[in-house]
């Protein structure tokens, strides 16, 4: 026997290779689709084939293929309006017409600039569509073409700026005449076992283990399986999380220090909910300047061989955070996202590996004013192969990543314990600020009351003094004064009274009670002002 990805011979009964760690293939292989006939490439180009899915697809030395919950696009990077693409249908007994009708219109509603128009007529085992639209913001066109295979149909189109389309036909077109139908590998559904919250599709012979932990409060998924009993074939999800603040002055709250923001300050901010203060980055620069040193301690032969931004997943991840907030009724927010992969490679044990890592970098925005800003940056996969079969089994690490789902019954239910948790922390808020406004009010009154009746003292005293006649003299009135803090002031008919030392100006009202106030104080016309003895 001899495996499927690298060519060294195992011995028969393997389930898996000694080389590369990639199943056998007798193990793995699930449906019975024989192997298609040879496909005549032009010179030069790559032979891409998809044992998750189930296809084989070859294109120009450069390009790429992505999939993304069964939609297949080639193309030379994610962004590129210039793209070949193609999508397995499984719709049993459907007419190609009814196919391609319900993909317009699922595709139009998705994208408004999508105008679609027939190239013929249609019937149950052929479509042929013109469209065009606007593809991140470069306006395309092109032709799709629905096959009804039975319980199966194939989507294949291609589109592109209609200055290249003519020159670019060509090629596009035999990219896909390449298309065939391949076996795929046996797949099992991994669900969570610790509280249901979700499930990943994996090959039948691959192990698995995950679940969800709440060490900090809130729950956080960990997922990792392995193709090998060395693990050198792995796929991790919920790889890394790290929350940091970015400090004051910064624009405009993040997420959390609006709903934390009574507390002041990007280091309490860390400090209380476990971030750090950092700049912030995007997603191309947090790899290179924060998870790649942190690697090469980790692994000291490890090479970057590349980081790509991913600009095309951007307008999904914004519908789903604004589609959380508003599930967790939090109005207002915004956010800039960015993603990116790298491919790193490095040993284990001696076994020269490459790993692929998908990092997303939200920073959000606005919250309250004067809380700091918040960013979070999280490794969303991680898959590594052995270099020699990476290329091949990379179709089946990222079929696992994209499998995964969440329970949505579990996540409503962590929401509303979110939702109600927030909740009783903003009526504690409340009820907080209503004792201290009372606590405040109540020693105004108290220092208000001791102020006066201090007053009507010392106004007492100067009477009686005046009364008697029995003043003391001037060098002992000012010592007594300047030992409480007081002076005399006296009014237009002679009669003198004691103020706190320090008073601008001063006067008495009609009902003998006396205020102080600055050189910039409008005093009510009725009052007496009360001007300095000497």
């Amino acid at each position: 026997m001899r495996c499927e990805y690298c060519d060294v011979v195992v011995a028969d009964g393997s389930r898996f290779c000694d080389r590369c760690g990639a199943p056998i293939a007798s193990e793995s292989i699930l449906n019975d689709t024989p192997e298609p006939p040879a496909f005549l490439s032009p010179a030069g180009w790559v032979h891409h084939r998809d044992a998750w899915t189930g296809f084989r697809v070859y294109h120009p030395t450069g390009w790429r293929v992505e999939t993304n919950a069964g939609a297949v696009t080639i193309a030379e990077h994610p962004a590129s309006p210039l793209r070949a693409f193609l999508q397995i249908l499984r719709s049993p007994n459907a007419s190609a017409q009814a196919l391609a009708t319900k993909w317009a219109h699922a595709r139009g509603q998705a994208d408004p600039s999508l105008r679609i128009t027939p190239l013929g007529p249609m019937d149950d085992r052929r479509a042929h569509l013109k469209a065009s639209a606007v593809l991140h913001g470069v306006p395309v066109e092109g032709e799709v073409t629905v096959e009804a295979r039975g319980a199966t149909a194939v989507l294949k189109g291609y589109c592109g700026p209609p200055q290249h389309m003519q020159a670019a036909q060509p090629l596009l077109q035999t990219v896909l005449a390449s298309f065939a139908p391949v076996p795929s590998i046996r797949k099992a559904p991994w669900v969570d076992s610790s509280e249901g919250a979700f499930r990943v599709i994996v090959p039948s012979s691959w192990s698995a283990n995950g679940g969800i932990r709440r060490d900090s409060g809130a729950p956080r998924g960990f997922f990792e399986a392995w193709g090998d009993p060395n693990g050198l074939m792995r796929v991790r999800l919920f790889a890394d999380l790290q929350q940091f603040f970015e400090g004051m002055g910064g624009g405009g709250g993040g997420m959390l220090g609006a709903l934390l923001g009574a507390l002041d300050g990007s280091a309490m901010m860390a400090a209380a909910y476990g971030g750090q203060t950092a700049p912030y980055l995007p997603a191309p620069r947090y790899i290179a300047e924060s998870l790649v040193p942190r690697w090469q301690s980790e692994h000291r032969d490890m090479q970057l061989l590349g980081i790509r931004e991913r600009p095309d997943l951007v307008p999904e991840l914004l519908v789903k955070f604004q589609r959380e907030c508003a599930a967790r009724m939090m109005t207002g927010l915004s956010a800039d996202i960015t993603v990116a992969e790298a491919l790193v490679a490095y040993t284990v044990n001696g076994v020269p590996v490459i790993e692929r890592l998908a990092v997303e970098v939200t920073r959000m925005g606005g919250g309250m004013s004067g809380v700091p800003a918040s960013w979070i940056a999280e490794a969303t996969s991680r898959v590594r192969a052995p270099q020699i079969s990476f290329d091949r089994v990379e179709p089946i690490l990222m079929g696992i990543v994209l499998s995964h789902e969440i329970n949505q019954g579990w996540e409503q239910g962590n929401r509303d314990r979110d939702n109600a948790r927030a909740m009783a922390a903003q009526q504690d808020i409340w009820a907080r600020q209503r004792q201290i406004s009372q606590t405040l009010s109540e020693t105004s009154d108290i220092v208000a009351g001791a102020y006066w009746s201090s007053q009507q003292i010392h106004q007492e005293h100067a009477q009686a003094r005046n009364a008697a006649g029995n003043y003391q003299s001037d060098w002992s009135q000012e010592w007594s004064n300047a030992m409480l803090g007081w002076e005399d002031r006296v009014d237009d008919t002679g009669q003198v009274y004691s103020i706190p030392a320090g008073a601008e100006r001063a006067w008495r009202d009609n009902q003998g009670n006396l205020i102080t106030g600055g050189w910039l104080a409008n005093p009510d016309p009725t009052w007496h002002e009360l001007k300095p003895t000497r």
